[in-house]
Parts: structure tokens; C-alpha cells; sequence
């Protein structure tokens, strides 16, 4: 009689399969784009076109009455909602009048219509008064002491000093001395699969459903649970297949808005990104 192996020795040293290989390699993967539910909403973000200024004014009025729109939600609607974030709560879900955007892609209304033409097309229709304040685009300007602030307290959002050894006996010793500095350039992760998702809201329940590609599940559900002020058993996110991720879905992405949407309209919606987005 053979006697399989058990524990680490059934894997260490041995081929193993990739449990989904097949799945996506055929196509039978399931997506958060490939899912459509009946009575289905479609989701666009009019979003921040600068990426540091003030909301003046928002007028959705010629998108309001734009055929197939069924809401538009803005800061207004929620004032209740509070910030997320993954380690600092300090992004707004929307941006509302008289607050500040801080990134070009910062939420400032939220589109729900019939299709999603009708909804990019009263994105568009959107009007808004902004006023344009000074971009710091490096760190050294962003210390200065007349630098605009970006966040209320302060542009440092935490400093460390570590000393190690006799720095000035370390000097001295040495040979050469080089000063010099230094720059790198920006990157973001860009996987295949842009940011997608689909919610349900369950009123016999009262729970919420959200079909949505998120690296850190629990993270992400009690960040979603404290913006809405709801139990986190309330809310469900349950993990579709990630194509790419390498940790930009750790962070909060469809998640809020598509919860805000179902449980506003208690119809199905559903949240896909653009490649700009």
C-alpha cells in the first residue's frame, strides 16, 4: 500500500497545479465586468480635473434630466458618510462645495442611469466652478514653511529619525565623501484588469452584497462599514477573480460608491473603470 504524503511534503519538491489556471486560460474565469444581474443600474464618477483645488459649484441639472438617468448622488445626499482610507481616514467619498480635491480622480458626483452611454454622457453634462490652487509636485516644496497645505494638518504625514553608529567618527574616517541628489521616477501598478464591481443591497436583510476584487477582504469590508456607519456584518464582499493586482487592490476603489448607489436605488448597480480612471 502506498501512503500519500501529508502536510508540506505533499507539496514541497512536487508540481502543483495553479487551482484557476484553467479557468482564465479558457475564459471561464468570472470578473467583476463579466457580471450583469437583472434590473441592473451602470455607475460613472464625474471626477476631479485637477488634481489640487476647491469645488466652487456643481450644477447637475442638465444631466438630471438627461433620458435613462435615475439619480445623481453628490456630497449633499450623504452627509452623514464619512472619510476612508486604508491606514489614514482621510479621502472623502465625495468631494463636496467648498472642499478641497487632492487628486485628479477624486469623486465629486455619482451617475446612475439605464446604460452606461447614458451614464458617461451625463458625466459630461456635469458643469462645475473650480478654483485652481498650487500643485507641489516634490517633497522638498511640500516642507516649506509657505507651502499651501494639502491636508488640514500639515503636508508631513509622519517623520522617523534613526541614528546608528558615530556618524561624524564615520566621516572622518572616510576616504571619500559623496553628496549628490537623487530622483526616481513615479510608477503605479497598471494590471490588465481595471477597477470593476457589482452591489446588491438585500432590504429583508439588510445587508449588503458586493461582487469586487480586493487583496485585503476584511480591511476592506471595515473600511466600507465605517463610511456608511453600519454594522461590517452588513456588508458582504465576496472575491471574484483578480486579473492583477501586485497591491492596488489593497485600496478602497468601487467599493463605497457601488454600496452608496444599491442602497439608495435598492437595485442592482454596477462600477467599471476606464483605463483613464
Amino acid at each position: 500500500m502506498r501512503i500519500l504524503p501529508q502536510g508540506p511534503e505533499k507539496y514541497v519538491g512536487h508540481n502543483v497545479l495553479k487551482v484557476d489556471a484553467y479557468d482564465k486560460v479558457s475564459g471561464d474565469a468570472i470578473y467583476p465586468d463579466d457580471i450583469f444581474l437583472e434590473d441592473m443600474l451602470f455607475l460613472k464618477i464625474k471626477r476631479a480635473p485637477y488634481p489640487h483645488a476647491i469645488l466652487k459649484a456643481l450644477d447637475i441639472s442638465k444631466a438630471r434630466k438627461l433620458t435613462g438617468v435615475v439619480r445623481i448622488i453628490t456630497r449633499s445626499d450623504i452627509p452623514d458618510v464619512k472619510r476612508f482610507g486604508l491606514i489614514v481616514k482621510d479621502q472623502p467619498v465625495l468631494v463636496g462645495i467648498g472642499e478641497k480635491m487632492r487628486y485628479m480622480g477624486d469623486a465629486l458626483a455619482i451617475v446612475l442611469a439605464e446604460s452606461r452611454e447614458i451614464a458617461s454622457k451625463a458625466v459630461s453634462l456635469i458643469e462645475t466652478e473650480i478654483e485652481e490652487l498650487e500643485v507641489i509636485t516634490n517633497p522638498f516644496r511640500a516642507m516649506d514653511k509657505d507651502a499651501p497645505l494639502i491636508h488640514e494638518g500639515g503636508n508631513i504625514l509622519t517623520s522617523h529619525r534613526l541614528e546608528k553608529g558615530d556618524i561624524e567618527k564615520g566621516f572622518a574616517k572616510a576616504d571619500i565623501i559623496v553628496e549628490n541628489e537623487y530622483r526616481t521616477q513615479h510608477i503605479d501598478q497598471l494590471p490588465l484588469q481595471n477597477e470593476a464591481g457589482v452591489a446588491v443591497y438585500d432590504q429583508s436583510k439588510e445587508k449588503i452584497r458586493i461582487w469586487a476584487a480586493s487583496q485585503w477582504l476584511h480591511d476592506t469590508q471595515a473600511d466600507i462599514a465605517q463610511s456608511l456607519g453600519i454594522p461590517k456584518e452588513k456588508v458582504r464582499l465576496i472575491q471574484t477573480a483578480i486579473g492583477g493586482a501586485f497591491g492596488k487592490k489593497e485600496d478602497i476603489s468601487v467599493h463605497i460608491h457601488l454600496a452608496l448607489a444599491a442602497l439608495m436605488t435598492g437595485r442592482p448597480v454596477k462600477l467599471t473603470f476606464n483605463r483613464e480612471e
